[in-house]
């Protein structure tokens, strides 16, 4: 009988717990490219080194850079519904040269978004070649 109360007692503060925790979900966006190959000469690209994406609630206006590393798609979290973010990425190399900004994509973030690297709902970006003469970048993302 004791064993019964307390399974009992259990249930019902686990039951209150639920009713009155209300998490504050944060939307998220996911942005997806392709790393380049190869330079504008037509040869390797061999010092690819990773990729950093900037965000804005306004046009041209971003944060700091959040670097990715070496990935192919990144998901951006704590986003907030009803505000337009805007996204742009650079590339770097081993030398730590990087690239001018790629084009910039924007998103009204609804209530709910979730990104998701493997659904095809990414905002996609398409990397151009790296300019080796110059030793930078050349096109950004397009």
């Amino acid at each position: 009988m004791q064993v019964s109360k307390k399974i009992w007692q259990a249930v019902i503060i686990c039951v209150g717990m639920l009713m009155f925790d209300n998490p504050v979900l944060a939307e998220s966006v996911s942005l997806r490219w392709d790393a380049p190959t190869t330079s504008t000469d037509d040869t390797p690209l061999t010092d690819l080194a990773g990729f950093n994406i900037y965000q804005g609630t306004a046009t041209g206006v971003y944060g700091s850079p959040v670097n990715v590393g070496y990935t192919l798609c990144h998901i951006v979290t704590g986003l907030t519904a009803g505000i337009t973010y805007y996204f742009a990425a650079t590339a770097y190399d081993v030398s730590a040269n990087e690239s001018s900004y790629s084009n910039e994509v924007s998103k009204l973030i609804g209530s709910g978004d979730v990104g998701n690297c493997s659904d095809g709902n990414s905002i996609h970006f398409i990397w151009k070649n790296r300019n080796k003469s110059t030793g930078g970048f050349n096109g950004g993302f397009q």
